[in-house]
């Protein structure tokens, strides 16, 4: 059974490469509460795909009940604020050198949004990946679909900055 636990000052690790990430591609969401949490393995779906680490919005009860203790204001607060909480898999981030450790966070980060479409403040909420494909679709049918030339060029874009 896996377990889990809040990631704190480990130096040099999960929240000082966080914290890199955030001041170059993520700012904004440093007005909102954000934790990490090391999932102690990585979850294996059941089609054999590893998963490193997920992001959530903690509303309600469950916000409430991942606030620290210092955090809650009153006695019998049943709710605390929203929160962005991302999980990440401790074995797996073992394994990862830094720039792999980097562009996780940034995909993890980067799911975490903000729905401005509504009425009021801004509400947390959770973005989906720009286009989902099967590799072999791809290498069938090419960049098919705009999303998908998007994500070719982005590739190639990186790949051609980076040569000697």
């Amino acid at each position: 059974m896996p377990s889990w636990k809040w990631a704190t000052d480990e130096p040099g690790d999960l929240l000082d490469i966080a914290a890199r990430v955030i001041e170059m591609h993520h700012a904004w969401i440093l007005d909102y509460p954000l934790r990490f949490l090391w999932r102690d393995e990585a979850r294996v779906k059941k089609s054999g795909t590893t998963t490193f680490a997920t992001a959530e919005v903690m509303r309600g009860r469950t916000a409430w009940l991942a606030m620290r203790p210092e955090d809650h204001r009153k006695e019998g607060q049943e709710a605390g604020p929203a929160m962005f909480v991302i999980e990440v898999a401790m074995d797996t981030w073992s394994l990862l050198d830094d720039r792999q450790r980097v562009a996780l966070l940034d995909h993890e980060l980067c799911h975490c949004a903000l729905d401005t479409e509504t009425d009021g403040p801004p509400k947390m909420m959770m973005r989906d990946h720009d286009f989902e494909e099967f590799v072999e679709i791809m290498a069938r049918h090419g960049a098919w679909e705009e999303n998908r030339r998007a994500a070719v060029d982005a590739a190639n874009r990186y790949d051609e900055l980076r040569k000697p």
